[in-house]
């Protein structure tokens, strides 16, 4: 009888090693990193095809990029996927007037699925989603990124200033302006 073990973070560098000479453990390490970006950039996006569009570009270019990745593991290859990733869909909010039709849609559609930690978030969690969506989509694409990774994503200042090449305490500080953006806009008092 053979019990499936769960992958270690020693089988994830292994494979990220494989991955750079053999197109199967590619195939698979992709696969494996596909949800988690897949669910960055659909919470940024909020529209399914826009979000998977974003998505597969963000693989195409870990594809061609793959041979400049000179990180040590598995952390340090997410930690430069989310990178392209964030680089992706501010291109993306940047070519087109999509801001307008995400706000719409945002309202449109109620509430986007989040995740229990974006749900406590102090104060926030007794409001409606949508507004604070639309609230969200008036932040500059840098403080949306910060907000996303850092409550929806749970990540922590360290890795989003890897992400976003930042300094741990610029990450910080914009982050508490955002959020005091967001209670401004939203009328919520502290």
């Amino acid at each position: 009888m053979t019990h499936d073990v769960p992958d270690s973070p020693n089988d994830d560098d292994a494979l990220l090693v494989r991955a750079r000479t053999d197109r199967e453990a590619f195939g698979e390490l992709c696969d494996r990193c596909y949800p988690p970006i897949f669910r960055y950039c659909r919470r940024r996006l909020f529209r399914w095809d826009d979000a998977e569009e974003v998505t597969a570009e963000v693989f195409l270019n870990v594809a061609r990029s793959m041979h400049g990745f000179c990180g040590g593991g598995h952390r340090d290859f997410m930690r430069w996927v989310y990178a392209i990733a964030a680089n992706q869909v501010n291109a993306h909010l940047r070519k087109s007037e999509r801001r307008d039709r995400l706000l719409l849609a945002a309202a449109q559609n109620g509430a986007v699925n989040s995740s229990p930690e974006a749900k406590n978030v102090g104060s926030f969690a007794a409001l409606e989603w949508p507004s604070v969506y639309q609230s969200l989509l008036r932040l500059s694409l840098r403080d949306q990124s910060i907000v996303v990774l850092r409550y929806f994503e749970s990540m922590p200042h360290r890795q989003i200033a890897e992400i976003l090449r930042m300094r741990p305490g610029a990450v910080r500080t914009a982050e508490m302006r955002a959020i005091e953006k967001l209670r401004r806009d939203l009328g919520v008092i502290t």
